[in-house]
């Protein structure tokens, strides 16, 4: 059960935080994978060499997914090195922490090339190669839910976006057996959340109210956004589809007192 056995997996944003955390965990499972990143060679290498120890024919694509033809041409690769394509997650996240009133028309829609496009045109691709019975996951937040902090308002946009089109692409691949979900994550401390949120006071200030407020009484980790991905990737989640799950201890829920 819960195996992974000759899955052929590609991560966007699979070599850093949250997404090198589920590239280990589906390679424990037996998957083979792809990891895509942007810029950090070095970073990329690292996670590359980890990822091997357990799943030897594992493979780097480096790709900008505000790029069409880069995004496209990444899955493309993927299909090709890895001899098919069974799984996709999308992690990779770009932002800027303007607020909505303040932050200048080119910004807002880098950000929205990058997320929105990159998981559409990635969706677009994916869709004529990737296998029957196909696995397909969103790491959004749960900031979608409300209101979001005013450095994440347009990334809250965004991820709102990619949600919609998860709902959309479930009916669409539905009829393949293709599964289409998200996961809806609270505050872990990753690069990008100390990004959005302030390196300093900002984000220990949201550390502690979200040790305050969660059922949990703790801020995520890594391995529990994975356990999750891991088992909506499985042939037993093949009932799950179009839905947002909530992996954030509680807090999308809690009072605000």
């Amino acid at each position: 059960m819960f195996s992974l056995e000759n899955k052929a997996a590609l991560i966007a944003g699979g070599t850093k935080g949250v997404g090198l955390e589920i590239a280990l965990t589906l390679a424990r499972m037996g998957a083979r994978l792809a990891l895509n990143y942007a810029h950090d060679d070095s970073a990329a290498a690292q996670a590359l060499g980890r990822v091997r120890e357990i799943a030897p024919k594992s493979v780097l694509l480096k790709a900008d997914l505000e790029d069409e033809e880069q995004t496209r041409a990444m899955v493309r690769r993927a299909v090709h090195e890895l001899g098919g394509l069974d799984i996709f997650i999308m992690n990779a996240v770009s932002t800027t922490t303007k607020s909505l009133l303040t932050v200048k028309p080119h910004s807002f829609w880098r950000t929205m090339a990058m997320n929105v496009g990159g998981f559409l045109i990635s969706m677009q691709e994916l869709a004529g190669l990737i296998s029957d019975g196909g696995r397909v996951v969103l790491i959004s937040g749960n900031t979608t839910l409300r209101y979001p902090t005013p450095t994440t308002e347009v990334l809250g946009v965004a991820k709102a976006a990619m949600e919609s089109i998860v709902r959309s692409l479930a009916f669409a691949l539905g009829p393949r057996g293709i599964t289409v979900n998200g996961l809806g994550l609270g505050l872990y401390d990753t690069e990008s959340s100390r990004y959005a949120l302030g390196l300093d006071h900002s984000f220990q200030e949201r550390v502690k109210i979200t040790c305050q407020r969660a059922a949990l009484r703790r801020m995520g980790k890594a391995s529990d956004v994975a356990g999750v991905a891991g088992f909506l990737c499985t042939a037993e989640a093949g009932y799950v589809t179009g839905q947002m799950i909530m992996v954030d201890g509680g807090i999308s829920i809690a009072s605000p007192q």
